[in-house]
């Protein structure tokens, strides 16, 4: 089990990009949030078994690719009683 915190950043606000990541999360077995952030990023944090963490953003990327300029991607603490991956406001 491992957490990853990622900001993207590019014309990532107003497009869809919570929702898609949102939808996405979905079909994995993953848990985490995404939210918007006052710079015009956004912010990810998702969580579950690394290969699964992995083959989602691997979809999630490709599928806004062309809106993702930047991102950065970092591990942060595992959150264990987090039942679902959400969108926050």
């Amino acid at each position: 089990m491992e957490r990853r915190r990622l900001t993207f950043r590019g014309h990532v606000q107003g497009v869809g990009f919570r929702v898609s990541a949102n939808a996405l999360a979905k079909s994995f077995p993953l848990t985490g949030f995404i939210q918007n952030n006052t710079d015009g990023a956004v912010t990810m944090e998702v969580q579950g078994d690394q290969a699964q963490i992995e083959s989602y953003l691997l979809d999630f990327r490709e599928r806004m690719s062309g809106y993702i300029k930047e991102e950065e991607d970092l591990p942060v603490p595992v959150v264990v009683t987090e039942p679902v991956f959400e969108i926050r406001h």
